[in-house]
């Protein structure tokens, strides 16, 4: 999955960077969510998509002070699907280096029923709660107002 770099003016304002990058941020974090949470989505894919939640997520608690506490519970939900995302990852890495060993098919039969478990849990996250129905334009209205930063 394509990372879109944020376009930043460098004669702007903080927060007016923010109020331009950030919403169209989200929105192409959508898309690529909306992607990897499709059933057929390929290990490497979700690898993509958790290395873009991961960059997303530091990028808002970079500026978490332009969004005071308005930000924690869009924060604590964008960690939980980090840590979805990065379970999976684990058991790709590990069924890739298990491959090589013998006598391991009941091992990776119970990897398989991990991981399968998990990625129903992350498509359902996706789908009921992160992406339901309003969640990106909130996203994205959210974003596009930046007060000033509040360092404590």
């Amino acid at each position: 999955m394509k990372h879109r770099n944020i376009r930043w003016q460098p004669d702007a304002e903080v927060a007016d960077n923010l109020r331009e990058a950030l919403p169209q941020m989200a929105k192409h974090y959508f898309r690529a969510g909306r992607k990897a949470a499709k059933k057929k989505a390929a290990a490497e894919d979700l690898h993509q998509f958790r290395l873009r939640t991961k960059h997303f997520r530091y990028l808002l608690e970079f500026f978490a002070p332009f969004y005071g506490r308005r930000l924690t519970r869009p924060m604590d939900s964008l960690r939980h699907m980090q840590t979805l995302l990065g379970e999976l990852n684990d058991y790709a890495v590990t069924r890739a280096m298990l491959r090589s060993e013998p006598e391991t098919a009941k091992l990776m039969s119970h990897l398989d029923t991990l991981e399968t478990a998990r990625r129903h849990e992350f498509r359902a996250y996706w789908r009921e709660i992160f992406d339901k129905e309003g969640q990106q334009e909130r996203w994205m209205a959210l974003l596009s107002a930046p007060g000033q930063p509040r360092i404590s």
